[in-house]
């Protein structure tokens, strides 16, 4: 696979491979959380096409229609009036559903009818506003373009406004691109954008990529969280929420926390990595455990909640919970960003031991780092493994711009333990 990011926030260009186990290399604000960001966006909204089938739609459609109906329904009660007769609604939502399904792309008369008598009904301008977005949500459902390219652009927008509040082009650029392959280049998709918005979005094979799924990991520190996390809501969801104290967090936070939340419920098919649990409970003396439905961490029988679990031991967890609960596999990108945060060097190495054991087992991984001794650890475990071939090194390099682009260093990874190196050298000497 191949990912390409042109004039997207700090990266001026980058062409990376994802042939098994990426590392992107840099100081920090160089731009590499923004490459796997954006990776995990198109990759979460290519695998999201699949929630635009005709069932799925419906399930949508009628949401909307059930809010509608409650809406009204709170109103009449209040009012005493029948504000469904001043808008020519059905009695019932089942009918209301019925005149939808007929509806089509060409015809909105329906809708729209509906919203200019809206304007002049006697209620608040709050209730008005209510029953406008409801029937505009309708509107949009219904009037959704059934062609792949059309629905990925849907996805795609209400990713990035979900994920980077629609802020990803380079500022004072006039055009940006984004390019992502699978494969031998059969399966592609090509997106041109300006001003933050997509001009045009092209692809071929589009329902026949295989890579339905990605997990960014931006910190383990959010296993403690899960309950807050895996209820919060994202831009995406706020739209059709009428929730109003529910956290609003990142998509991908949201996802992750999701993920990880899973463990409450059991799997019954087998983990794919159960050698690799075992050697994360080798490593950190215990596991995460889920049988009493509240997460904890149990060691030789005594249980401990998350919050009082040591930071480092939660990145190895992270991991443990993501294969346990499936979430990794050949078709789903972990994106992990730092992994050597909160980790003493010997684990860093222990970590890195681990990835490479995955990516062996055939889940592609990119992973930002700034630590020479992760970064070394990766070269060793490659080596030890017969991995070289699939694992691509790239280290980010400013411009003169103050921009970031991504140098190819697979063949010359000095120029990388040169550049985390330096601070080190600098003071080494000091008193000596």
């Amino acid at each position: 696979m191949q990912f390409k990011l042109t004039n997207i926030n700090k990266i001026k260009n980058a062409t990376i491979e994802l042939n098994g186990l990426t590392i992107i290399a840099g100081v920090n604000d160089s731009g590499k959380s923004t490459i796997g960001k954006m990776l995990f966006a198109l990759t979460k909204a290519i695998g999201n096409m699949g929630n635009h089938n005709d069932e799925q739609r419906y399930r949508r459609i009628r949401f909307q229609a059930a809010m509608l109906y409650n809406q009204l329904s709170s109103i009449e009660k209040n009012l005493q009036i029948n504000i469904k007769e001043k808008l020519i609604l059905p009695p019932n939502i089942n009918e209301f559903m019925e005149e939808l399904m007929d509806a089509t792309i060409a015809d909105n008369l329906l809708l729209e009818e509906k919203e200019k008598f809206t304007e002049h009904i006697d209620i608040t301008p709050q209730q008005k506003a209510r029953i406008l977005r409801y029937l505009e949500n309708i509107k949009e459902e219904i009037q959704e373009n059934k062609e792949p390219q059309n629905i990925l652009k849907k996805e795609f927008e209400t990713i990035i406004e979900a994920e980077f509040l629609n802020n990803i082009c380079t500022n004072g650029t006039e055009h940006s691109e984004i390019a992502f392959y699978e494969g031998t280049h059969d399966n592609n998709v090509f997106i041109s954008l300006e001003k933050n918005k997509i001009k045009d979005i092209s692809a071929t094979n589009l329902t026949e990529f295989q890579i339905n799924d990605a997990t960014f990991v931006e910190s383990p520190l959010y296993i403690h969280l899960l309950d807050i996390l895996a209820s919060a809501q994202t831009l995406k969801e706020k739209r059709y929420s009428t929730a109003i104290f529910r956290p609003l967090v990142n998509y991908h936070v949201k996802d992750m926390a999701q993920k990880l939340d899973a463990i409450k419920y059991p799997f019954l098919a087998p983990s794919l990595f159960d050698d690799k649990m075992n050697a994360i409970g080798d490593i950190t003396g215990g596991k995460f455990d889920n049988k009493t439905r509240n997460l904890f961490w149990k060691k030789e029988d005594v249980k401990y909640s998350p919050v009082n679990v040591a930071s480092g031991i939660k990145a190895f967890g992270v991991m443990q919970i993501l294969m346990e609960t499936q979430a990794i596999n050949e078709n789903k990108i972990l994106i992990w960003d730092e992994p050597e945060n909160h980790l003493h060097p010997e684990w860093q190495i222990k970590i890195a031991q681990l990835f490479v054991e995955i990516a062996k087992a055939g889940v592609p991984i990119l992973i930002s780092s700034h630590s020479p001794y992760f970064i070394q650890g990766v070269r060793y475990f490659t080596e030890k493994h017969e991995l070289n071939k699939f694992v691509n090194y790239y280290l980010a390099k400013e411009t003169e711009d103050g921009l970031s682009e991504l140098e190819d260093v697979t063949k010359d990874l000095n120029q990388i333990f040169v550049k985390l190196a330096q601070p080190m050298n600098e003071i080494i000497n000091i008193g000596m």
